[in-house]
């Protein structure tokens, strides 16, 4: 079971950005005139013109009031409480640390659809909670690389912790398990979505891998083998969009992207680290990291290139626009398609990726303060919600609703 050592036995030396950083965007080509469906399903809200409702939902951690959480001298052993906040209404709180099924660390705290899941492993085996309650548990001991709801099943793709290999698998049941492999994606990069590894693709629960000579797409639980311009170990990650499949290789010195029409050599002079595809309305992109900066680059007439300042960046997608969060040692800042800093703090922890979120074009961030005497908050729009507690806030979701007539 993973518990506050992870968050901060170093605090959170955490996420240092070298493990989780992509910060420069290519785009590789247009899309079809498809929809593809995002979080997001209504129009801007303006006067004269129907409302939409919106749910901000926001996870805490609680610790005893004597307890310093900052330095986590307890090593985990502390008992604490999750809370599920839904427009600073609580939802639910449930009993968490030693002892009990759920953990305190932000890494294991998913939120899908207004909802709190979290997964516990432990020498028993793995647990998943929904809201505070077990959903199910299972014998084999496994770290979620993807979660993805559909259909009223929890849908789970957990690394093998005993003896390599993963395991894809709907309310517990295994659908599909190998014994070897590298899953493409998880929910270290927010590239890769709320699902981690597991997205949603022309109705089907798609995923990715590669063992030591193939590289394979599954769908559903089905297998299917990619045949690729180089080998298995030199792809870097593989989606299936529509129709299509798409992969970034290293071929020769030239990182190339390859898609329904073909190979494409990136720019060489951008610094192709951690690459990693994602998808918005717009067009297909390649993000990865920079050298100096993030650079975000439309291929077609005209060209637009955009900068983010800074080489240690996670990208984030609005509808129009893209964000990056930069964090380095405690200094925490949004930056808005560009070199515009909508926000920056001093003396902030990074305790997850989903520490910020986007809805429509609209951004939400939770920011946990270092001084002792500052509690944590969410900023929006210029402004903040505090929330006076003893602990630090894990996770983040934005809801907007159809607009209301």
């Amino acid at each position: 079971m993973k518990g506050l050592p992870f968050l901060l036995a170093g605090l959170l030396i955490l996420l240092s950005c070298d493990k989780f950083t992509l910060n420069r965007v290519y785009r590789v080509e247009a899309l079809p005139s498809h929809s593809y469906h995002g979080r997001d399903t209504s129009s801007s809200s303006t006067v004269g013109k129907p409302t939409c409702d919106t749910s901000v939902y926001v996870v805490a951690v609680i610790v005893p009031d004597t307890y310093d959480w900052r330095k986590d001298a307890s090593y985990g052993a502390v008992d604490c409480t999750v809370q599920l906040w839904k427009n600073n209404t609580l939802q639910f709180s449930s009993a968490a640390g030693p002892g009990t099924d759920i953990g305190p660390a932000p890494d294991m705290h998913h939120l899908a659809g207004g909802h709190l899941y979290t997964e516990n492993t432990s020498v028993g085996g793995t647990t998943i909670c929904c809201d505070g309650k077990v959903a199910f548990s299972y014998s084999q001991r496994e770290q979620l690389k993807g979660l993805l709801i559909k259909d009223g099943s929890i849908y789970t793709l957990g690394r093998n912790l005993d003896g390599g290999g993963f395991c894809f698998r709907r309310d517990g049941e295994p659908l599909l398990k190998q014994d070897s492999g590298e899953i493409f994606g998880d929910f270290s990069n927010p590239v890769y979505g709320r699902g981690g590894a597991l997205y949603e693709n022309d109705g089907a629960v798609c995923f990715s891998f590669r063992n030591t000579s193939s590289c394979f797409v599954v769908k559903d639980g089905n297998m299917k083998n990619v045949s690729t311009v180089s080998s298995a170990s030199r792809v870097r990650d593989m989606r299936i969009i529509g129709r299509d499949i798409y992969y970034i290789s290293d071929y020769s010195t030239t990182m190339v992207v390859t898609g329904p029409a073909g190979s494409q050599a990136l720019p060489s002079d951008v610094r192709w680290l951690n690459a990693g595809l994602l998808t918005r309305d717009d067009g297909v992109w390649v993000c990865a990291e920079g050298a100096d900066c993030s650079l975000c680059t439309i291929i077609g007439l005209p060209a637009k290139s955009v900068f983010f300042s800074g080489g240690e960046n996670l990208i984030y997608t609005g509808t129009r626009e893209i964000y990056a969060l930069g964090y380095d040692g405690g200094y925490f800042r949004i930056y808005k398609s560009g070199r515009e800093v909508v926000f920056a703090r001093d003396s902030t922890f990074l305790l997850s990726t989903s520490a910020l979120t986007c809805a429509g074009d609209e951004v939400y961030a939770l920011v946990n303060p270092k001084e002792h005497d500052a509690s944590p908050f969410v900023w929006h729009g210029g402004k903040k919600t505090e929330y006076s507690l003893n602990g630090y806030l894990t996770a983040i979701e934005v809801e907007i609703s159809p607009p209301r007539l």
